[in-house]
């Protein structure tokens, strides 16, 4: 009898834990659960990520081309503005000019008349390419 009274308190803590036992089995179920949940979640916020990284990839590009083309206009702009400034300082009648001056004179216009209609090209395939993305 002795012997079973010593052995009591230690039955009466294993049942307690044997009840536990479907707890923790519920929980664990429960934690895995959550687990996959958030792994799901992570996956999801890093497939956003790599999206949003892709499309400021893309409009970086786009910015670059955009400056590219601000570029180009400055430079037609400007050598625009040189043509004009050429052509106000050409006399408007009444001057001396031997043919070989004027002949000189009509190819650099028209050297730097091509050149501008080649920018001018470029800058519009560079519009286009730019609307199009």
């Amino acid at each position: 009898r002795a012997k079973l009274q010593k052995l009591l308190p230690h039955w009466n803590e294993v049942e307690r834990l044997s009840a536990e036992i479907p707890k923790l089995e519920e929980l664990s179920k429960e934690l895995s659960a959550n687990t996959k949940q958030q792994e799901d979640l992570l996956a999801d916020i890093e497939k956003q990520c790599n999206e949003r990284k892709e499309s400021l990839q893309s409009i970086q590009s786009h910015l670059s081309s955009i400056q590219d083309i601000i570029t180009e206009h400055k430079r037609y702009s400007s050598l625009e503005t040189q043509i004009k400034d050429m052509q106000s300082k050409l006399p408007s009648e009444g001057f001396d000019m031997t043919l070989e001056d004027a002949n000189s004179k009509y190819e650099t216009l028209r050297n730097n008349t091509k050149q501008l209609s080649q920018q001018i090209a470029t800058l519009r395939k560079q519009e286009k390419a730019c609307q199009s993305k």
